[in-house]
């Protein structure tokens, strides 16, 4: 071999060295990118959807605390307009694993027992999740919505004002992954 093959032969394996690294290069800049992609989507998605201050009357949803949830109920009622009002029941409102209910959805539950005593043309709608329905998750929102009905039967809301019922695709929370709470009056 002439020393001319033996330096181009050095620069066509730099020069190939040089593609493979520019290559490997652009493949971990798309995969960092596409995987902070997906992280930013599911923050976004989990942070709507697990939000436990969320209430919507009429399809209009606004931001309320939880411990102001009673009084949201009462302006509510006071207005003639509004026919409903909802918010969600997340991970968050039960124990882990259980269908034992969190001290704010032990605080709401008697808000809402205490709002429909005092109003006789309130119903309470406990909508379960379809999507999860035949699932280990949707027999523990089973467990959860027959709790709920249960404690607030306790709290002094009449047997007949309470179903448990699958959401429907034109209520606000419809295909969540968990429980509702609409009151229709």
């Amino acid at each position: 071999m002439s020393a001319k093959q033996v330096a181009l032969d050095r620069k066509a394996r730099r020069a190939l060295m040089m593609v493979g690294v520019m290559l490997l290069l652009v493949l971990v800049l798309a995969v960092w990118s596409f995987s902070a992609r997906l992280k930013e989507s599911n923050a976004l998605t989990s942070a709507v959807s697990k939000d436990e201050r969320l209430v919507v009357i009429d399809k209009q949803t606004m931001v309320v605390e939880p411990q102001a949830l009673g009084q949201t109920m009462a302006a509510w009622l006071r207005s003639g307009n509004e026919k409903t009002l909802s918010f969600e029941l997340g991970n968050r409102s039960f124990q882990a694993n259980s269908a034992t209910p969190s001290n704010l959805t032990v605080m709401r539950v008697g808000q809402v027992a205490a709002v429909t005593k005092a109003t006789p043309n309130v119903t309470i709608h406990i909508l379960e999740p379809v999507e999860i329905a035949n699932t280990a998750s949707g027999q523990l929102e089973e467990q959860r919505a027959a709790r709920l009905r249960h404690e607030l039967v306790a709290g002094g809301v009449s047997e007949s004002r309470v179903t448990i019922e699958p959401e429907r695709n034109d209520l606000p929370f419809a295909k969540s992954p968990y429980l509702a709470v609409l009151l229709s009056k």
